[in-house]
Parts: structure tokens; sequence; C-alpha cells
């Protein structure tokens, strides 16, 4: 019976907190853990993008998060000085009655996930480090930095891209590929007017993708040009109003500009890695949160077919990497191509074929 199932999810972040939360809402058992003190609160933004709309919809979550974050409709494509190049329109996914797209700060989304695990029964472990994964046949246990060991039906790793663990679990993971300069993430106040999503790219390559979260915060990623900037390169004019607001002591977060792709199989045994354990994608194209939404989603249905834990692992490999790698070589490409500040029609065409893949549930 699924009651009676142990699952032990390693890592409490965005995929860690989704796939927690997708099987508890079947009875199961589940245990979180996690190193950190406490809910990361970066100062960040999610972009919620059509297909993980319709999943917070199916996890029981959206009310939660439009009430917190910005309905959005479209995403427009501007130049340095403002002027539309093109809109990418956004294709309903989630019922009547949801918005097709919303931006959230990344603090508000990942306590909305860990509140509705708890009220599933998940139980959260905080400064609880997982050390070690020893296989046994077709088990894994797991050893404790307190020194307890625990032998879990499922593990769920969802500890990042470059957790010791991952790479112990799947020795071939490849290292990651870099994309391009880090970008910087920050909340700020939300100019009057402001109040849909745009990706800006001017013409020395600087990139900017901006998402209202809430009524007065909006979210930006900054992404410098491909290289240094040419001498006497300006801020973008559409961005100044926004970027006024940000100086030294703006509390902000740098990410490398990263994306990785773990060879099939996702599983060892009776592990199976999600998020970006499995798919590290770049912003582009909103889809590296939506993907770990898409692993829970898959991992539930899958539980609730009432397969034996290794054979779940291995359907779900079967079931998500092909999908999961159409949507990640067309976000790479998407990164790689605004390299050069003349990628819009490009652009176009990808976010098209992606709209295609992600228009059926994973």
């Amino acid at each position: 019976m699924k009651e009676s199932l142990h699952v032990c999810v390693i890592g409490a972040g965005l995929a860690g907190l989704a796939c927690a939360l997708a099987v508890a809402m079947d009875g199961v058992c589940v245990d979180v853990f996690d190193e950190q003190t406490a809910l990361a609160h970066p100062p960040a933004h999610v972009d919620v993008v059509t297909n993980l709309m319709r999943d917070l919809v199916s996890l029981g979550v959206a009310d939660d998060c439009v009430r917190a974050g910005f309905p959005y409709r479209g995403i427009t494509f501007v130049d340095g000085s403002g002027r539309t190049r093109f809109e990418l329109p956004t294709r309903r996914l989630a019922p009547l009655g949801y918005p097709e797209a919303l931006g959230i700060a990344h603090g508000d989304f990942t306590g909305i996930l860990a509140r509705a695990a708890q009220a599933r029964g998940v139980r959260l472990h905080w400064q609880t480090q997982v050390q070690a994964l020893r296989t046994q046949g077709e088990s894994t246990v797991l050893r404790l930095a307190d020194g307890r060991e625990l032998a879990p039906d499922l593990v769920v790793l969802a500890t990042g891209l470059r957790s010791p663990l991952r790479a112990l679990a799947m020795p071939d993971s490849p290292a990651p590929t870099r994309l391009g300069d880090d970008w910087t993430c920050a909340l700020l106040p939300r100019p009057r007017g402001l109040d849909g999503t745009m990706l800006v790219v001017d013409q020395a390559g600087q990139r900017a993708i901006v998402v209202p979260v809430n009524a007065t915060t909006i979210g930006v990623a900054l992404i410098p040009a491909g290289g240094p900037a040419p001498a006497g390169t300006a801020t973008p004019a559409v961005l100044q109003p926004l970027l006024a607001h940000m100086d030294a002591h703006t509390p902000r977060v740098v990410r490398p500009m990263l994306a990785s792709l773990l060879p099939a199989p996702w599983h060892r045994a009776n592990v199976l890695c999600v998020g970006e354990c499995a798919h590290a994608l770049p912003p582009h194209l909103g889809q590296s949160a939506a993907q770990a939404f898409e692993d829970a989603t898959a991992l539930r249905d899958l539980l609730s077919q009432g397969l034996a834990p290794t054979v779940l692992a291995q359907r779900y490999s079967e079931r998500r990497v092909p999908r999961a790698s159409q949507v990640f070589h067309l976000v790479c490409q998407a990164a790689r191509s605004q390299l050069s500040p003349d990628a819009g029609t490009d652009l176009r065409d990808l976010a098209q074929q992606l709209s295609r893949i992600v228009a059926t549930a994973a």
C-alpha cells in the first residue's frame, strides 16, 4: 500500500519541496532532509510560466500562489530604448479561472510549498545533512551526519547541480557547461506602469528578464553582454527607472549561467534525480522551475500506479528523459542565441517550439 511507503527527499529547494508535496498527496510517508537552517529567501523571483501554472493547480497550491504573486499575459521582447520587437503570447494551460502565468518572489513560493507539504504530513528536517548513500542490491541506505542510517523505499535526490551526493549517486554526472557570464537577480520597487513581463536586449548584448511579482515589487535578472561591454555602454533606457533603485546595498544573488543534463538513466536502484540534479537550465524561456515541477507531477502519477520502487524509478527515467531533453536543448539554444543581440526571430521560433512540447502534461 502506498501509505506504507517511506520516501526520503534530500534537499528542500523548489524541486525537493514540489516532489515531497506531490508524493505526500497520496498518503505516502515523506521525510525531507536539508543541511540549511531554514527555507532559503534569496532576493529573486520565480517565473511561473504556463506549464508550471498547470502543475500548481494539480498540486493544490495555485490559489495561494495567485494571491501572493502577480499574474501576467504574454512576454514583450524589447530593445534597449524600449521599442517592442515582438510579443510572445502565453498559451493557457491551466483551467479557466486561473491566470495563464504569473511572477512570484522566490521566498513566497517556497513558503507556500513548505506549508502545503507539512499540511499533508511531510516532515521537514533542517540542519540534517545526508553524508553518504550506500546501495545494497535494489535498496539504498542513507547515512546522516549524526550517525543514523535510514533505508527508505525511495530516495529523491534534489540537492542541486554541484552536490557531492549527485556525483556519488550518479558517477557519470557530466561537468556543467557555462553558457555565458553570471546573471544577477534582485527584487526592486515596481515602477508605475511596468506591469508585464519583458525580455530586454540592447545593442551591446546586455539582457534583462523583468517579471512583476506583486503590486509593489518586480523581479529582475540582469545578464551582461558576452564579454566586456563596449566603452561608453549605458544602461538600456527602458531599464533606467527600474535600476535607479539598485545600489551597492541592494540585496542580490549572483548565479552562474550553467547548463547540465544528466545522461539516461536518471536513477540508480531506488534513487532518482529531480530538478537541477537531472537538468540544470539557464533562465531563458522560464523552464528551470517548470521542469522541476514536471518531475514532481510525473513522480506522483507513477506512484499512483502502485509500482515497486525500483520499477517506479526506471519508469520515471523513461518518462522524463526524452521530454526534458527536448526542453533542455531548446532552452540552451535560446541562451546561446542571445549571446548575439540579433536573435529575436530565433527566440520567437524557439518559444513556439517549446510551447508545443509543454502543451500536454508531462
